[in-house]
């Protein structure tokens, strides 16, 4: 009884940590496709259309994009590293950028998320953290705001494109 004690404290923890390796490797791949579905659906649009908007309140295309970029920095950073960083670009001055910066910001900013995807500490999964309104978050949570946040925005995107009567592309979110 003693040794299957000893044995089971020594391999639960290996256990639970593959656990979270296999949970954190899902969440890159699908944030690697999910970047590359994002990039396929700004490439579509004309870089005459970046500054479209279907309604006055809602974001502009780019909006859209700038939006998505800075919040992949914000949440990975703040959340999943730890190590806080801020949005490298003036949300003003980006405004007047040219579409090929904003799809370079956006492709940026995807490779940014997915390195703290791979750098993070599964050890530390179920550290919790104050968000607002919605109560402590738990850094699982947070994987699945920031695919959903991401998904959510890309999913205007692709209706930007449809009412200006360009295909998206074939979806691939896995």
């Amino acid at each position: 009884m003693r040794f299957l004690c000893i044995l089971s404290v020594l391999i639960f923890p290996q256990l639970l940590y593959c656990q979270w390796e296999a949970l954190v490797g899902s969440h890159q791949q699908k944030m690697e496709n999910a970047c590359k579905y994002t990039q396929a659906v700004a490439e579509l649009m004309p870089d005459s259309l970046y500054n479209y908007s279907p309604v006055g309140e809602m974001m502009t295309f780019k909006e859209q994009l700038i939006h998505l970029s800075e919040n992949l920095i914000w949440l990975s950073s703040t959340y999943l590293s730890e190590n806080k960083k801020t949005f490298p670009y003036d949300k003003v001055q980006l405004q007047k950028a040219h579409a090929s910066e904003i799809k370079q910001i956006t492709n940026e900013s995807c490779r940014f998320a997915i390195l703290q995807l791979s750098q993070l500490d599964t050890l530390t999964m179920l550290k919790k953290f104050n968000f607002g309104k919605h109560g402590q978050l738990n850094k699982i949570q947070f994987l699945n705001l920031i695919q959903d946040h991401h998904s959510h925005h890309r999913g205007q995107l692709v209706v930007y494109l449809r009412m200006k009567g360009i295909i998206p592309p074939k979806y691939n979110g896995w």
